[in-house]
C-alpha cells in the first residue's frame, strides 16, 4: 500500500493512510489545546482537559488516546526537534509544558505531523512492482515522475503516468502471447510490448519520428521506449513532453480499440493522425498563452508593474516548437449610451472630440497589442 500512499511525484496516487490520519488528529488536537493553555486562551471546558492532565488523573475515554499519541509523537520528533528533548521534564508542570510550533510560532498544522508519520512508517521509500524494476534498469524512474506531474495535457499525462506506474487497465495481466491476430509475439512486459514491439504499434513508428522531429527541438531516430525517457531533456522544456504525451494517448486509443471494442462495424478505428497530434499541441500551447496574458494583465493592474520580458522569455524557453500557432484577442464591448439632441455648433465640437477619442483610443489599443500580441508564424512571443 505505500504506492498508494505516495506522492504523485514518486509514482504513487497520495491515498490517504486513514490509521494514520486519526493518529495525526489526535495529536493535533491535543498540540493545539496546550498551545492555547500557554498561551491563555482557553474555555471553561478546555480547562477541565487541562486539569486532568495536570493532576495526572485522566477520566475521559476521549483525552486519553490523544495524550498517549502526543506524548509519543514528541518522543518519537525529539531526535531532530531539540525543544522537544525536555518531554519528562516538562510532562510534570503542565503550566510551562508548550504544544509543537512551527516556524512562525503557531501550532504544527496536521498536514505536517501527518507528513512526518507518513515518513517514518514507510521510510519515503516507494517500492517497485516487477514492471517497474525492469525499467529501473534502463532509465531513472525516480526523475521521469516530477516531469510527468508537470504535463499540462491532461489525458497525455495521464496516460504517461500509468504507463510508468504500470496501472494501465486490461493488459497487466497479459504475459505471454500476444491476442491480437495480426500479431502472435510471445512477451513478458506488455507495456513493452503493446507500446513499442507489437506489429499493431510498429506499423506507426514511420507517421510518429517525423512529427515529433518535426515539432520538437528534441529530435528521435526511432519509436522505443529510450524515445520517451523525459531525463533526457531539460527541466524547462515543455513542447517535446507534451508532445510525447498526446502521442502516448493516441497510441493507448488505438490499443483499447484492437484489444477491447466489441462493435469495431459501427465504429471507425482511431489512426496516428498527424492532424489531430498537431491541433491537440497547438491547443495546449494556446491556453498556456492565454494563461499567461492573463496573468500578466493582473499583475500590471494589481502592481502597476511586471516582468513582461522575463516571464516571455522563459515561455520562449519552454515551448520551442515550429508549430504555427495564434491566440485570437477581443477587444472589449462598449455600451451604447443614450445621447440628447444637440444644436449644430454642440455637435459639430462633439465630432472633433469624438473624433480625437477614437484616435487616442486607436493608438491605446495597438500599444496592447503590441504588448500581447502573439505572431501567427511562431508560437513565441
Amino acid at each position: 500500500m505505500d504506492r498508494a500512499y505516495a506522492e504523485w511525484e514518486q509514482g504513487g496516487i497520495k491515498l490517504w493512510d486513514l490509521k494514520l490520519r486519526q493518529e495525526a488528529f489526535k495529536i493535533w488536537n491535543l498540540n493545539r489545546l496546550l498551545c492555547l493553555h500557554h498561551d491563555n486562551n482557553v474555555s471553561e471546558f478546555q480547562g477541565w482537559y487541562i486539569k486532568q492532565i495536570k493532576n495526572k488523573k485522566i477520566v475521559s475515554d476521549i483525552l486519553r488516546p490523544q495524550v498517549d499519541a502526543w506524548e509519543n509523537y514528541r518522543q518519537d520528533h525529539a531526535r531532530s526537534t531539540p525543544e522537544l528533548r525536555k518531554l519528562k521534564d516538562e510532562i510534570g508542570d503542565i503550566k510551562i509544558v508548550n504544544g509543537i510550533r512551527n516556524d512562525h510560532n503557531q501550532p504544527i498544522k496536521l498536514r505536517d505531523i501527518y507528513k512526518n508519520l507518513t515518513i517514518k512508517k514507510y521510510n519515503s521509500r516507494v517500492r517497485r512492482t516487477d514492471g517497474q524494476s525492469n525499467l529501473q534498469l534502463d532509465l531513472n524512474l525516480q526523475g521521469i515522475f516530477p516531469r510527468i506531474a508537470r504535463i499540462v495535457h491532461h489525458k497525455g499525462r495521464n496516460t504517461f503516468f500509468r504507463f510508468f506506474a504500470r496501472c494501465l487497465p486490461g493488459i497487466n495481466h497479459q504475459r505471454k502471447r500476444c491476442p491480437l491476430n495480426e500479431c502472435s509475439l510471445t512477451f513478458s512486459d506488455p507495456y513493452i510490448h503493446f507500446f513499442f514491439n507489437c506489429k499493431l504499434s510498429t506499423k506507426h513508428c514511420n507517421e510518429i519520428v517525423p512529427i515529433v522531429n518535426q515539432l520538437s527541438i528534441k529530435k528521435i531516430h526511432s519509436w522505443s521506449l529510450n524515445a520517451i525517457d523525459l531525463n533526457q531533456i531539460s527541466h524547462h522544456e515543455k513542447t517535446f513532453p507534451t508532445l510525447m504525451a498526446i502521442i502516448m494517448n493516441q497510441m493507448w486509443n488505438i490499443i483499447c480499440y484492437n484489444l477491447f471494442e466489441t462493435d469495431k462495424s459501427n465504429k471507425p478505428p482511431p489512426v496516428m493522425n498527424t492532424a489531430i497530434i498537431r491541433k491537440e499541441l497547438s491547443e495546449t500551447i494556446n491556453i498556456a498563452k492565454w494563461k499567461l496574458l492573463k496573468y500578466l494583465d493582473y499583475q500590471s493592474r494589481i502592481n502597476n508593474s511586471n516582468d513582461d520580458v522575463k516571464l516571455k522569455f522563459e515561455f520562449n524557453r519552454n515551448w520551442q516548437t515550429n508549430l504555427q500557432t495564434r491566440t485570437k484577442t477581443r477587444r472589449p464591448h462598449k455600451k451604447k449610451t443614450k445621447t440628447r439632441r444637440r444644436t449644430h455648433l454642440s455637435q459639430h465640437k462633439c465630432i472633433n472630440h469624438n473624433s480625437q477619442s477614437k484616435l487616442t483610443s486607436q493608438k491605446q489599443n495597438n500599444q496592447n497589442q503590441d504588448k500581447y500580441h502573439l505572431t501567427p508564424t511562431t508560437t513565441q512571443f
